[in-house]
């Protein structure tokens, strides 16, 4: 049996539970709940923002030391082509 086979008898009943356990639940519990979820969206929100500088900082390192050696190519290919001529 894998985890998302539960039986239907047995998903009611967890169901049931949890719906008992929020009805339950008073202000300050609640308030509780609302302020973990934005916690942990705030993080997630981090988290992305991380991965993202450091997929840009790997990508921004090959394109500046691609240019800088096609720059050095150009200007050493113009600075030659002046003096042998």
């Amino acid at each position: 049996m894998e985890f998302h086979d539960i039986p239907q008898r047995d998903q009611e009943d967890i169901k049931r539970r949890l719906i008992q356990q929020i009805e339950g639940m008073n202000a300050a519990e609640l308030t509780i709940v609302k302020k973990t979820e934005a916690s942990l969206a705030l993080y997630i929100g981090e988290a992305i923002k991380a991965i993202a500088a450091l997929l840009g900082y790997i990508i921004a390192v090959p394109v500046a030391w691609v240019r800088m050696a096609a720059e050095g190519f150009r200007d050493g290919f113009e600075r030659g082509l002046q003096l042998g001529m």
